[in-house]
């Protein structure tokens, strides 16, 4: 999307067009991804955030073709607008800064505010800049809104080459991306993803399953339900010492969706999760975050995440394991939410061990 204060330049959004008449849209639709209503001349006039093909239509934004305008998030802001926000916004610039600033959203906060004229945060960020948008017709687009989609694109999209060969059997699917698995793979059907990891055991799959990072110091061979992924970071953990963490996930988890909105944690009612694991709420957002409204109870909040060596972080007594119960002692031990997990983590190790898995494959 361009946006502009100049009358001559023909601001620009790159969207992509794609099916919301169907009942189950399509990776690319609208209801994993940000949709825009755009009037005849090309003016954008409002957003919707992962609308359903029901809320696309009543809300004006289903194309006569049966398509919507998805977001491409290709955002582009000329200078003069982008000079002047800052100039109107110096005194939040100077909050940003001390770490004191409000949270403030591009997509959910500040283009409504400039379509819809009206002041956020005291400052009118519309001024005289215009919001337009046009559809590429010819530029393929690709955009995942979730591991399901990473997982189905993948194993459907991506041309067989002899490398995956002897992993591929009737009825099953498998995706190997810059890895080492010399074991072999027990799997009987299913999708399966690996990348970048080097997998010393034979993992223990079910279909449908993700693995991303596995190092080769793992002791256990990997175990996975079906549905079920798991992402192996290194960290630095609060002591400064080095640390890994596995973060398992169903492959329908959002991160996003609140507890009380029907968020899941493998594939499954996060509240449910958390009464078989014999944990309460405010054992999992501990603190000032108990207290919170119940929108900041997400995956992305949730203090799940235990910092281990790489060769127990997938132990199975991890109350975030697959089907796990919390184990004594776990309420009071460190524990990271994925955001912490985030900022924690080493990049020269991560990179370090891609770098191994390339030289050695």
């Amino acid at each position: 999307m361009c946006i502009s204060t100049s009358a001559s330049t023909r601001a620009v959004s790159i969207l992509r067009a794609s099916s919301a008449s169907r009942g189950r849209v399509r990776p690319n639709g609208g209801a994993r991804h940000g949709v825009y209503r755009v009037d005849a001349a090309g003016g954008v006039t409002g957003f919707l955030h992962k609308p359903t093909p029901a809320d696309a239509a009543s809300h004006g934004a289903l194309r006569a073709d049966g398509t919507v305008l998805v977001d491409t998030g290709v955002v582009c802001i000329d200078p003069q607008t982008a000079a002047g926000w800052l100039e109107r916004g110096s005194a939040l610039v100077r909050e940003a800064h001390r770490g004191t600033a409000p949270q403030i959203d591009l997509y959910g906060d500040m283009l409504p505010a400039m379509i819809e004229r009206r002041v956020l945060q005291g400052i009118d960020w519309r001024g005289d800049a215009e919001l337009r948008a046009a559809v590429v017709p010819t530029c393929p687009f690709l955009h995942i809104g979730s591991s399901r989609e990473l997982l189905d694109v993948l194993t459907d999209d991506v041309a067989h080459t002899d490398a995956w060969a002897p992993l591929e059997s009737p009825g099953r699917r498998v995706r190997v991306l810059n890895s080492r698995v010399d074991a072999g793979l027990e799997c009987p059907s299913g999708r399966v993803l690996i990348e970048s990891s080097d997998l010393a055991r034979a993992p223990v799959l079910s279909g449908d399953n993700i693995l991303v990072g596995v190092p080769p110091e793992l002791e256990a061979a990997v175990s996975l339900p079906a549905g079920w992924g798991v992402v192996c970071l290194p960290i630095t953990d609060r002591s400064g010492g080095e640390a890994w963490t596995a973060v398992c996930f169903g492959i329908d988890d959002d991160f996003k969706t609140a507890m009380h909105a029907g968020g899941t944690f493998g594939n499954r009612a996060i509240g449910d999760v958390l009464e078989e694991a014999g944990l309460e709420a405010g054992q999992v957002w501990p603190g000032a975050m108990a207290g919170r409204v119940a929108g900041d109870q997400t995956l992305w909040t949730a203090r799940l995440w235990t910092p281990a060596a790489a060769r127990d972080m997938l132990a199975p007594d991890r109350v975030d394991a697959p089907g796990a119960r919390a184990p004594g002692g776990w309420a009071a031990a460190d524990r990271l939410s994925l955001h912490e997990v985030m900022v924690s983590v080493d990049h020269a190790r991560l990179l370090a061990l891609r770098d191994r898995v390339l030289g050695g494959a």
